[in-house]
């Protein structure tokens, strides 16, 4: 490094942090130099000093180590007295809670299947899980429960008691012993003294030239003498739902199965299941009302689609219904599906999702992730085709379709795919393969993409809070984004100790003529002292680099450093320039820095030539 001089030297070059940050879908020879870069890894806008790019922060552990487990996913729940609770789902199947306070966990469910994708919604004061296997269940933050209800009988007759272990009924069309199988709990309400008894089916025969249904139930739990029958009810779950989402005030779930890279759940994986009543998790069957079927109620969306398909995910915009097939949207309008007339058939839209944990809700929109690349609902909807120009993807497109290849690859890399919202730094994450999370950031002063490594990039779960934090899982242990957010973290430039590298890959330059350089000279807001790295390339030959070292130093106080100054002259960096003398026709730059320390906050790579 040395202090050169400017002197008659071009300092025009100076490249800024750009503001649109990444692009990969335009060749580097043409994007421009101040608004996109080749690469930004782990680097931000910088919220504080717009303009400037941000090392990221670093990840604080939280939590005790689940040891011999791997966290693959997460969720929140809000206790009834107001108090957040972290629940985590583990590969052996479990679901656990963090107590903070003791960093203490607690096992809240064990034996899921491991061939399931665990999804949870928060709905009616409760957590909602699903994962297309096993029974769906509520979590009330202290208890798991699975969804159930008794449903009446209202399609059978002649209900008569036999003695008291047994009673008759003869079954609605299409119903019959498959209500009642062994060890399903039932409850029988009679018109004498007895009341509502409960009991469990023991077995049932069937008498075909009569229709009538004999249920034995164990032990002798029904009234002896008997007594008339008022009302039959037997309790029934839901299905296994693959997927869950909250519209209209009801729950509405997709087919069960197992989600896969490449193959589907059959055909049954174009129903959309929702509740027969509204606010109620326990409220699925249909036994009310004037045409009762005593079934959960669904939509067949089988004859809406141009190509075979399967129901993956459910977002909603403006009040209407999306359901997310992997070849297809479609789009469905109503307030009431339970009502003829009250929900209906819009439109199908040529554009698929590859995964239900690649969709986020975006401010007045939903992004989500097509085989194309990332799309948002709302220019979907313009354009009803794949032709999106200006979409919030259209920069990173081959990136995104790049990683979608690994991610497709077999059904091992398919569950790994998530995603995640930070609302308090603007941030989406979509993890598609173990190279790296892609973030689209969304502030004042820039949107686009940037790419993070470290942690985020073989991290499994991923969480951002209502309290402001954000939270993944990677291998055993819970961390959190160290931006003071987290109390227990603070404020950390390290990955729990481990460096972070930064990289920003600037586009080819050109000036119109033969360039002759030089030095570097790299223009700072905030750093420590640091070591950095400049990757030089020229002549557009990304193999013809060249790299040079620098250190990068604050200078000392400029003013005492009494309490009344509070830092605001304390420590200023001094900007490096590092001799590279070329002769080219173009040239481009990667400035590289791997610390555990921060902050740090580039400006801008002058180029000092002519």
């Amino acid at each position: 490094m040395s202090a050169t001089r400017l002197g008659l030297f071009d300092g025009r070059l100076l490249t800024l942090f750009p503001r649109q940050l990444q692009n990969t879908a335009v060749s580097p020879t043409l994007l421009v130099k101040d608004r996109y870069a080749r690469l930004l890894e782990n680097i931000l806008p910088n919220t504080n000093k717009a303009g400037s790019g941000a090392k990221r922060y670093g990840m604080g552990a939280r939590g005790a180590e689940l040891t011999g487990l791997t966290v693959t996913d997460a969720w929140e729940y809000r206790k009834s007295d107001g108090t957040l609770q972290i629940v985590v789902y583990c590969s052996d199947g479990t679901l656990w809670t963090l107590d903070e306070g003791s960093n203490v966990y607690t096992n809240i469910r064990s034996g899921l299947s491991t061939l399931g994708t665990v999804g949870a919604i928060p709905f009616n004061n409760k957590l909602v899980f699903w994962n297309g296997i096993d029974p769906c269940f509520s979590w009330n933050g202290s208890n798991c429960v699975n969804l159930a209800e008794y449903v009446e009988d209202v399609l059978c007759t002649a209900e008569t008691q036999v003695d008291a272990s047994s009673f008759t009924i003869k079954p609605g069309v299409d119903r019959g012993a498959s209500d009642y199988p062994v060890g399903r709990a039932i409850r029988v309400t009679f018109s004498g003294g007895a009341g509502t008894v409960s009991a469990t089916v023991a077995g049932t025969s069937y008498n075909s030239g009569n229709n009538v249904l004999t249920i034995s139930v164990t032990g002798t739990p029904l009234p002896n003498p008997t007594q008339t029958i008022t009302k039959v009810e037997y309790q029934a779950s839901p299905p296994a739902f693959s997927f869950m989402f909250v519209h209209l005030d009801m729950l509405w779930g997709l087919s069960p199965g197992e989600l896969r890279s490449k193959v589907w759940r059959g055909f049954d994986g174009m129903k959309a299941y929702y509740q027969a009543a509204l606010n109620n998790e326990n409220s699925w069957y249909d036994y009310a009302g004037t045409t009762p079927t005593q079934d959960v109620p669904y939509i067949n969306l089988t004859n809406k689609a141009i190509v075979s398909d399967e129901l993956v995910a459910m977002s909603s915009i403006d009040g209407a219904a999306v359901f997310h097939g992997r070849n297809q949207l479609y789009i469905y309008t109503g307030s009431d599906p339970n009502t003829v007339g009250g929900f209906i058939y819009s439109k199908t839209i040529p554009v698929g999702t590859v995964h239900q944990k690649l969709v986020q809700r975006f401010p007045g929109d939903t992004l989500f992730m097509t085989p194309y690349g990332a799309r948002s609902l709302t220019r979907v909807f313009q354009t009803e085709q794949l032709d999106v120009q200006g979409d919030l993807g259209s920069d990173i497109d081959p990136t995104i379709q790049a990683r979608l290849v690994a991610l497709m690859a077999d059904d091992t890399a398919y569950k790994k795919a998530r995603s995640f919202f930070y609302a308090r730094d603007g941030l989406y994450g979509f993890k598609l393969d173990d190279t790296g999370t892609l973030i689209y950031v969304l502030s004042e002063e820039s949107k686009g993409w940037v790419t993070f490594t470290g942690f985020f990039a073989d991290a499994r779960a991923f969480l951002g809070t209502s309290d402001g934090r954000l939270m993944i899982g990677r291998g055993s242990q819970l961390y959190a984004y160290a931006n003071g957010s987290d109390s227990v973290v603070g404020v950390e430039y390290s990955d729990a100790g481990t460096a972070i590298l930064c990289k920003w890959w600037s586009p080819w330059i050109q000036v119109g003529g033969r360039w002759s350089n030089q030095a570097w000279e790299v223009i700072m807001e905030d750093v420590e002292t640091s070591l950095f790295y400049i990757d030089r390339f020229i002549n557009f030959n990304p193999r013809d680099v060249v790299t040079l070292s620098f250190n990068v130093t604050s200078d000392g106080a400029r003013w005492d450093e009494g309490m009344w100054d509070v830092n605001l002259w304390d420590g200023v960096p001094v900007n490096p320039v590092a001799l590279d003398k070329f002769l080219a026709d173009s040239f481009s730059f990667m400035l590289r820095h791997e610390t555990t320390t921060g902050p740090l906050n580039v400006l801008g790579v002058r180029p000092i030539g002519r």
